[in-house]
């Protein structure tokens, strides 16, 4: 139990005392013993007053009155009984709300098989922020079954090195997806690549500002592929998905991940602008984003916690479409709304451009549009397969 609640939990005895206190004064006032009075017997017999005794009515009515005054002695002792149980529920839920968030935090840093969620022994790191079916790692890992993955290539190749001379064992991809929907398929994929050698973990969780839960709503255009699984109302349904803060997830595990003593592919071709002018070759984490919407409070809790300059380039999707939705308040966070198409453009546009502005901060963005990828009918690699390394 908390401390508040104690001291509250604490004052009742004092409080019904002194309730006893005041009846008791009032009905009996206190009169000194005589033994402790030092008065002489003139005094007395000059202050001796006849007394008078009370007749029947005048008794009936002081009884009544006490009776009064211990009923409403009753229903005050009544009254702290509630405010005091009413406080006990309180705290106690709080104290509850508290232990279910710390140990839902300790889940999402460890998987069901007991696997730390970080990002040590990864020289590069790919975060795939709403994977739907992870194609995107997919295109990173074997480049050359997509060929026609144009913007992904450039990013890949341009952040990573060329594919020819990067080493797929240098690499770790963070799936992180919401739809329970696509979790076989992504397990599957991260069992293939386990088997290549290959790191590939899966987060089912819905990348948000918060730790907790989020009602995430079925697209009602898309009942095969559920692209369009969101915040946004629909009269499919929605469900109830635990949530990964994001900002603090990168913060604590990905940024300052321990490196591998071995690097197998070359990088020291890989030239890009850092905070300092430009810089070659070195571990890299490049970020995509495609969450429906939560994008609009996701990257601003990157950039408010410092999270996004642990990442050297992002590349994302804004669903400006969606407005109006909103987001609903959480612990120390208020609702946010946004109302019209024009509003999201807007706030999308400022977004990326704080951050690639940020004088302090390494990484750079960049908003896409790109083509839902609906489904992925390329066979796994299997460890017989040709190209065990890209």
């Amino acid at each position: 139990m908390t401390a508040p609640f104690q001291m509250r939990s604490s004052m009742l005895p004092t409080i019904l005392v002194g309730f006893c206190l005041v009846f008791a004064l009032h009905y009996h006032p206190f009169q000194p013993a005589s033994s402790t009075r030092m008065t002489s017997a003139s005094d007395e017999a000059n202050t001796k007053q006849p007394t008078a005794s009370l007749t029947n009515e005048e008794l009936l009515e002081k009884t009544r009155e006490v009776a009064s005054t211990l009923e409403m002695l009753k229903e005050w002792t009544g009254h702290v009984m509630d405010y005091v149980s009413n406080q006990a529920t309180f705290h106690e839920d709080v104290v509850a709300q508290e232990i279910a968030v710390k140990k839902k935090v300790e889940q999402l840093n460890t998987q069901d098989d007991g696997k730390k969620l970080d990002a040590d022994g990864c020289y590069h790191v790919f975060i795939d922020v709403g994977a739907h079916m992870g194609v995107h790692g997919r295109f990173l890992l074997e480049p050359l079954k997509y060929p026609n993955a144009t913007n992904a290539h450039y990013f890949f190749d341009r952040w990573f090195g060329s594919r020819t001379t990067r080493d797929n064992r240098d690499f770790c991809i963070f799936a992180i997806e919401a739809n329970p929907k696509h979790r076989q398929v992504l397990e599957a994929k991260a069992n293939a690549y386990k088997k290549m050698g290959w790191r590939y973990e899966v987060i089912n969780r819905a990348a948000s500002d918060h730790e907790g839960t989020l009602e995430l709503h079925h697209d009602v255009n898309d009942e095969v592929y559920d692209h369009g699984f969101s915040v946004k109302v629909s009269e499919k349904g929605a469900v109830d998905i635990p949530t990964l803060r994001l900002a603090s997830w990168v913060k604590e595990h990905v940024g300052p991940r321990k490196l591998p003593s071995e690097v197998y592919g070359d990088y020291s071709t890989v030239r890009e602008r850092g905070v300092h002018g430009y810089v070659n070759g070195g571990p890299k984490v490049v970020m995509k984003m495609d969450i429906e919407g939560s994008e609009y409070v996701v990257l601003p809790d990157m950039l408010t916690t410092g999270a996004i300059c642990h990442i050297d380039f992002a590349f994302a999707e804004f669903h400006p479409q969606h407005a109006p939705f909103a987001f609903p308040e959480s612990k120390g966070k208020s609702e946010f709304i946004l109302t019209d198409f024009d509003r999201a453009k807007k706030y999308a546009k400022s977004i990326g451009k704080v951050i690639n502005e940020a004088r302090n901060c390494k990484a750079r963005f960049k908003a896409i549009d790109e083509s839902p990828h609906t489904s992925d009918e390329v066979p796994l690699p299997t460890p017989n397969s040709k190209g065990r390394k890209k």
